[in-house]
């Protein structure tokens, strides 16, 4: 099941209820062979927003189709699209519908971005401020830069602990690729030094009883061992 209750406790995981039940959760879901083809939809989301993935396309169709729905409006388009943004922003705060806490926060920051962004395009709009001037146009352009680039460091100083490891996680992987390399060379070379030995003594046991001869020598009798260089 998508959203699977838990055999242990009965119930189906919820993060903010129980973290253990909702990892088990999710360790059912993805054992679960009949998901693996909608897994995109849903590996990112805790089981209970398991159909986040569906909102967010709905949003993105509204959003994309303001300028289609209000064609007669152009000044009212990038309010509706703020109006969204805003609902958008409350709900995934609210819900934090990831798995992990910092795909929640970079969420936020992100609507947090959007809705600076467009309070400045509204402003743009109505011509409340003027972006060629030297005052308040400028100030406020200067504004808007600096909130986004407060968010963006927030939510990297927030996230530090994770990017910090990221190089000495990539260097551990290259390390398990290479030893995994040199181990499946290891075993070519035994399964080969094996087949030759399993053909060296056929050979033997076929001539041998050509000739007559035990088949079974010791040490080398009458042929010697072939070896793998």
């Amino acid at each position: 099941a998508i959203d699977p209750v838990v055999p242990s406790t009965g119930k189906r995981g919820r993060m903010t209820e129980d973290k253990e039940g909702t990892l088990a959760a999710i360790a059912l879901r993805e054992d679960d062979e009949t998901l693996k083809p909608l897994e995109f939809l849903f590996a990112s989301y805790e089981p209970q927003w398991w159909w986040w993935e569906i909102y967010i396309c709905l949003k993105r169709i509204i959003l994309t189709n303001v300028d289609f729905f209000l064609v007669t409006a152009p000044k009212l388009q990038l309010i509706s699209v703020l109006a969204v943004v805003v609902v958008d922003l409350e709900l995934t705060s609210s819900c934090a519908p990831y798995l992990a806490d910092s795909d929640d926060l970079f969420a936020d920051i992100a609507q947090w971005c959007t809705v600076a962004i467009l309070i400045f395009s509204i402003a743009l709009e109505v011509e409340a401020i003027e972006p060629e001037s030297s005052g308040v146009g400028l100030s406020f352009v200067l504004l808007l830069f600096a909130v986004i680039i407060a968010f963006v460091g927030y939510g990297i100083h927030y996230a530090w602990a994770d990017l910090k490891d990221i190089p000495s996680h990539l260097l551990s992987v290259q390390k398990r690729l290479t030893i995994e390399k040199k181990v499946q060379k290891a075993r070519c070379v035994v399964e080969l030094e094996t087949e030759l030995r399993e053909l060296g003594g056929h050979v033997r046991r076929s001539r041998s009883a050509e000739a007559g001869l035990d088949p079974t020598p010791e040490d080398d009798e009458y042929f010697c061992e072939v070896h793998c260089y």
